[in-house]
């Protein structure tokens, strides 16, 4: 069992997925509102406050142990292509990431959380493998995990949104992927890559969506998958798929995901997007 754990800027969404017989089963989907703005950018601003609501939360759904994942904001995340020695040891590859931050990063390497993903061999070079190199802002990861341990929980991941929310839609295709929330706003092409956007969604227009995506859907992907809080999603798939010609709509969650039963009757369908950043961590944590 996982709890996927999305921190919006005034609420939290939970989500709790379980291995059953080779398959994941969505076995809880639950939010809790503030009423006040909590995070900023990723930046918790009410340390305590967040940790109540929490407790709250899973007290309220008995979750007393297990693992959680959590996400910070794709924009705050750095990634560099790199190749290495496939010989190299996992020492040998975090050296050489902190060699890349340290010679293009401004901040001193000890406001940075390093890591890196292996993602296979080097086309060109089959001694060497291609290895992502992952920096992001250190409180962001730190606080996270202090969180995950005022809950009495195992923090299993703290990924960028834009990596698992991406990943866990397009679910093996070349879809692009369109994030749309309240607070915050990003489009994925392709695997590794996302681009934050500066429409939001509290009364910007339609119209100024589509001028700044524009340059970045071209040449277009075979399809679009929306999803997030914002309350435009499907007039926003509508005008994408009107304009731009684009086979747009808003995502269902992969098939592989059973959902179960009590959960489906909880909860409209409307609605489900806004959970799915949670629903992806949770899968994260169980990969």
């Amino acid at each position: 069992m996982c709890a996927g754990l999305d921190i919006g800027a005034d609420r939290i969404r939970l989500a709790v997925l379980r291995r059953r017989r080779g398959r994941l089963r969505l076995e809880l989907l639950a939010e809790h509102a503030f009423g006040q703005v909590i995070c900023n950018d990723g930046r918790i601003d009410d340390f305590e406050l967040l940790a109540h609501g929490c407790r709250r939360l899973m007290r309220q759904h008995m979750i007393h142990a297990g693992a959680v994942a959590m996400a910070i904001p794709a924009a705050t995340v750095t990634l560099t292509p790199l190749v290495l020695p496939a010989s190299s040891n996992e020492p040998q590859r975090l050296a050489q990431v902190r060699a890349e931050a340290a010679a293009h990063r401004r901040q001193s390497l000890d406001e940075l959380a390093l890591d890196y993903r292996v993602l296979g061999p080097a086309p060109a070079s089959p001694a060497d493998v291609q290895v992502l190199a992952v920096t992001a802002p250190a409180m962001l990861v730190e606080d996270r995990l202090a969180l995950a341990e005022a809950l009495g929980l195992q923090a299993r991941a703290v990924v960028a949104d834009g990596w698992s929310l991406a990943t866990f839609l397009r679910d093996g295709d070349g879809a692009a992927v369109l994030h749309l929330d309240a607070a915050s706003a990003w489009m994925s092409r392709h695997a590794h890559h996302w681009q934050a956007l500066a429409w939001r969604g509290d009364g910007a227009s339609i119209t100024a969506l589509l001028e700044e995506l524009a340059p970045l859907l071209r040449p277009s992907p075979p399809r679009l998958l929306l999803s997030g809080d914002a309350a435009a999603l499907n007039p926003v798939a509508a005008a994408l798929r009107k304009y731009a010609g684009i086979p747009a709509a808003v995502a269902a969650l992969p098939p592989r995901i059973l959902v179960a039963g009590h959960v489906a009757a909880a909860i409209a369908p409307r609605r489900l997007p806004a959970f799915h950043c949670a629903v992806a961590l949770a899968g994260e944590g169980l990969t």
